[in-house]
């Protein structure tokens, strides 16, 4: 096994998106990272785009790092983990963001870390739609800018990560990736979806401020959300729940989201 860095995104996608896609449930955020950062998405500081190739030169694995965010890894065998690991040594990374089954291995080579945050992959491919909600869900326009820059940055800070910043929230917006659950004509609850990778979509950014939490406003825009995107032609939706909330854990699975395999966040020391 070996690992090889790529400087062009766009080069890197074209060698390792069709291979992601073979499993695009659990390769979902490194899809749409890459993807996204081909397109035009803003990545700041030195990303890190890296595949891991077999003794026969088959992609065997991806890897990512787009700073700040920690370093990401796709569904890989123990030994594509271990590359990575012993490749990344020289880089300056305290951070990995990853399926459990490609983690275990890597940090078994990497040495210590101390789990940060667990977490949980969800798939849906039918909706319950929740009743008795108030409120209807609707696309943000580019008047909600200021609004999904502050609720994003509240939401980043609530899971001690980092913000997407008003470059790319705007170019989400514009997308039509952005929506909001509103009620007699006020925004309660925000989420967003990326563009389709493999068929399956991935929602996230579900926030709801505390003073309208409660309501059932989050459970019910995400079942709008989902549901327009499997109508659009997605064949599943997916999504990462933190196990310590143990309301988005339930909130979900009401309206159609199964478990798939579990995630985490760990601090490299």
């Amino acid at each position: 096994m070996r690992c090889v860095r790529d400087d062009d995104v766009r080069a890197f996608a074209a060698a390792v998106l069709g291979w992601l896609k073979q499993d695009p449930v659990r390769n979902t955020v490194l899809s749409s990272v890459i993807a996204g950062a081909a397109g035009g998405y803003v990545v700041d500081g030195d990303p890190l785009w890296l595949r891991v190739l077999d003794d026969d030169g088959s992609l065997a694995g991806v890897a990512i790092r787009t700073p700040p965010h920690p370093l990401g890894l796709s569904t890989m065998s123990p030994a594509a983990a271990a590359a990575v690991a012993d490749y990344c040594r020289s880089f300056d990374i305290d951070m990995l963001s990853s399926l459990t089954t490609s983690a275990e291995p890597f940090i078994a080579a990497w040495g210590p870390a101390t789990l940060a945050r667990g977490m949980r992959l969800y798939q849906l491919d039918a909706v319950k739609p929740p009743t008795g909600v108030p409120g209807r869900a609707r696309l943000a326009t580019e008047a909600d800018t200021e609004l999904a820059v502050t609720w994003q940055a509240a939401f980043a800070a609530a899971l001690g990560s980092h913000s997407l910043g008003a470059a790319n929230l705007r170019r989400r917006i514009g997308q039509g990736l952005i929506w909001l659950w509103e009620v007699d004509g006020e925004p309660v609850a925000s989420a967003s979806r990326t563009d389709a990778s493999g068929g399956v979509v991935r929602v996230g950014f579900v926030y709801t401020p505390p003073a309208h939490r409660r309501h059932g406003y989050a459970g019910a825009l995400v079942a709008a959300v989902s549901a327009d995107t499997l109508a659009a032609g997605a064949t599943a939706c997916c999504l990462f729940t933190d196990l310590a909330n143990p309301t988005s854990n339930h909130i979900y699975q009401e309206v159609g989201y199964y478990p798939v395999a579990d995630s985490g966040e760990w601090t490299l020391h």
